[in-house]
């Protein structure tokens, strides 16, 4: 029954991002969306998937779509379905000189809540630094469980 749940569920989200299904992180993202419902601690394989992706892409016109993709994937994280969890919040940010810009920028990417001050909620947290050729960037990652 729960082959059920993750083939419904990947079959929904590929639609919704079938834009993006010729891309090379279109089927890394499909897994990746459908492990954060299992595992507890995803903050960390989200942060490693961006970081990957974006280290390949930040000198290519591709990094565009490859943002417009991390945007929507954030935004279908709120339709969320399994069995017993179910992602309440997801909040991706980005920082550092984006397209070679001479200042830094930051983009956030965010759906749902992150309840930052309160200590009983259960708030996945990860910070990873991409080092580029553009200098360095700070990519950081909230999940609510």
């Amino acid at each position: 029954m729960s082959h059920y749940f993750f083939f419904s569920e990947s079959n929904r989200i590929k639609q919704q991002l079938a834009l993006f299904k010729n891309e090379v992180y279109f089927e890394p993202g499909i897994s990746l969306f459908c492990l954060m419902n299992v595992t507890k601690r995803s903050s960390i394989l989200v942060a490693k998937f961006v970081a990957r992706f974006f280290k390949i892409f930040h000198r290519s016109k591709k990094i565009v779509k490859f943002l417009l993709f991390l945007s929507k994937f954030v935004a279908n994280t709120d339709n969320m379905r399994f069995k017993d969890s179910k992602v309440k919040g997801l909040k991706i940010q980005i920082k550092g000189r984006l397209d070679g810009a001479p200042r830094s920028r930051k983009r956030i990417f965010e759906k749902g809540r992150i309840p930052l001050q309160t200590i009983s909620s259960s708030v996945n947290y990860s910070l990873v630094h991409i080092n580029t050729t553009y200098g360095a960037f700070g990519l950081k990652v909230w999940v609510f469980d």
